[in-house]
């Protein structure tokens, strides 16, 4: 049973009514913590007590065939960690799993491998489907791993498989709760479905991930599983949903000795030629026909790993054309530009170094779509210590192909400068700034951004972003404007609270990022309690 409140003044407000509301939701607010003040505990003292596992170096790749009577075969008796005692996130937290499960860890000198030993009494009812790479549906079977490799509980690696071994990667950031599927990295995955339940193998190379230069590695790892039928999702360790977040509850692991992903230097050159004759439609009003007999287009990809943490890619005239295609979009009464995620492999590695906490969904400060047509692009992304950052270097020659030729920026391109460094502070909070810039022959527009996300205890978060953006258009007029974008959530088993604030000045319309519309205040709140 669920009782639910809610209270929202959309853009009409002005500063001062929002300002009342913000105040009278705080107000609210600061009644429940004085009656529940012994639910938060001290933002530097964690209650936490963190179940630690230790990963055991091995010989040789164990494979599924040696786990298909449900358990390990003689040969891996005792070689390999074992968890078990899953423990359910929902719909029951905190009892035990209603199926058991065994996860069984070992590492070799290129790769880390998890088996999932799955059981089940209705194994008629285990649903799988045999299907390409991320299509696992919501209502199958699937088992997975979280892997924080900096140790910093702030950011993870995400590996799945379905009963039949599909698979699905993201990389999760616990700052968002939110999970870029537009990752993707090579690991290997087996699966099949036993008369008792079914086995799942996973290997995951250390050079599709990144991680410190330590000699003792120290890692945050969390397994789960998910049985469709129930809607039941059980973990090791438990992850209860009276906390937030998922890493701030994983397992430290040690054991990781002497592993690196080497010297991880990637080409990837790409030649095509095609013959064609169209219309171009440049300047609409002349319209003309154009064609080539045979056009030769060349490029190249290179991926290079520094330090083992730092990751550097450069491209040249990249070829885009294998990028799977973007999903169809429903456009009825749509005010605002549709919005469709960055999936071209130079630019989704270690995408969320670059993100800032923003109120609305889906609305990000940096938006490399906005790079539609690059000739070159460097991009230095990665961890050091207690400092994350991200540099973008890119040129776009599409603003200069959608004019006429007669027009004088014909031909010209738009080149982009991104940087953003973030500091890790105590209690899993973080401090970080940015400052991104697109220019256009004598047009600019240009950001500069401070933002802070805190936690307080085990269930509070709050994000505070300040941004300031100037712009130039191409006919030397000028305007600028500012946005403030605050949030702060609760989440638990029962009171549940959401708050936000937002004001965005008219002139705030950076070129490089995606949003709605500026010239927007809001204030927002949400109550929520579950018995």
């Amino acid at each position: 049973m669920k009782i639910h409140a809610e209270f929202r003044q959309r853009p009409a407000l002005t500063i001062i009514h929002a300002c009342r509301d913000l105040v009278l939701g705080l107000m609210v607010l600061l009644q429940y913590l004085s009656v529940h003040a012994k639910d938060m505990p001290s933002p530097v003292t964690s209650t936490t007590t963190f179940t630690a596992l230790r990963i055991p170096r091995i010989e040789r790749p164990p494979t599924l065939e040696e786990f298909l009577d449900m358990e390990p075969s003689p040969a891996w008796a005792g070689k390999l960690a074992m968890v078990q005692g899953f423990i359910q996130r929902k719909p029951d937290n905190g009892q035990p799993a209603t199926e058991p499960t065994e996860a069984y860890l070992g590492y070799d000198s290129r790769a880390l491998h998890v088996v999932f030993v799955a059981h089940d009494r209705e194994p008629r009812r285990i649903r799988a489907r045999l299907d390409h790479r991320e299509s696992i549906a919501d209502d199958e079977d699937r088992v997975g791993v979280y892997i924080d490799t900096f140790h910093d509980r702030r950011r993870a690696y995400q590996f799945e498989c379905n009963p039949l071994g599909v698979q699905d990667d993201s990389i999760y950031s616990e700052d968002t709760s939110i999970s870029d599927g537009g990752f993707d990295t090579l690991w290997n995955s087996r699966g099949r479905v036993t008369s008792t339940g079914f086995v799942v193998i996973v290997s995951i190379p250390f050079k599709s991930l990144r991680f410190s230069e330590e000699t003792s590695q120290v890692w945050n790892i969390a397994l789960w599983r998910y049985i469709g039928r129930r809607s039941e999702g059980a973990w090791w360790p438990q992850i209860s949903s009276e906390q937030q977040g998922i890493l701030s509850q994983a397992a430290p692991t040690t054991g990781l000795e002497q592993i690196s992903p080497g010297r991880n230097l990637q080409f990837t050159p790409y030649v095509s030629w095609r013959a064609f004759h169209s219309v171009n439609t440049r300047d609409p009003m002349n319209p003309e026909y154009v064609g080539r007999s045979a056009e030769v287009l060349a490029g190249l990809d290179v991926k290079a790993i520094l330090k083992d943490s730092l990751v550097l890619d450069l491209t040249f005239k990249p070829d885009f054309s294998q990028v799977e295609s973007d999903e169809p979009q429903t456009t009825t009464n749509q005010r605002y530009e549709l919005y469709y995620p960055e999936k071209r492999p130079f630019f989704t590695e270690n995408a969320g170094y670059f993100e800032a906490p923003m109120v609305v969904p889906g609305q990000h400060i940096l938006f490399t779509r906005r790079i539609a047509d690059p000739d070159f692009g460097a991009r230095l992304t990665g961890k050091l210590g207690h400092y994350s950052f991200g540099a973008l270097f890119a040129d776009d020659k599409s603003p200069g192909e959608i004019v006429p030729t007669s027009d004088p920026v014909a031909g010209k391109k738009a080149y982009f400068n991104v940087f953003r460094l973030t500091r890790d502070l105590p209690a899993g909070s973080n401090v970080a700034i940015s400052y991104s810039q697109r220019s256009f022959e004598n047009s600019y527009s240009r950001m500069v951004d401070l933002d802070l996300t805190f936690n307080l205890g085990q269930n509070w978060k709050g994000t505070l972003l300040g941004a300031y953006n100037w712009n130039q258009s191409l006919d030397h007029t000028n305007f600028s404007g500012e946005t403030l974008d605050a949030t702060l959530n609760r989440t638990g088993r029962g009171f549940n609270y959401i708050g936000y604030f937002l004001n965005r000045a008219p002139g705030f319309q950076p070129a490089m990022s995606f949003y709605n519309h500026s010239d927007w205040r809001e204030v927002g709140q949400t109550f929520a309690y579950q018995f």
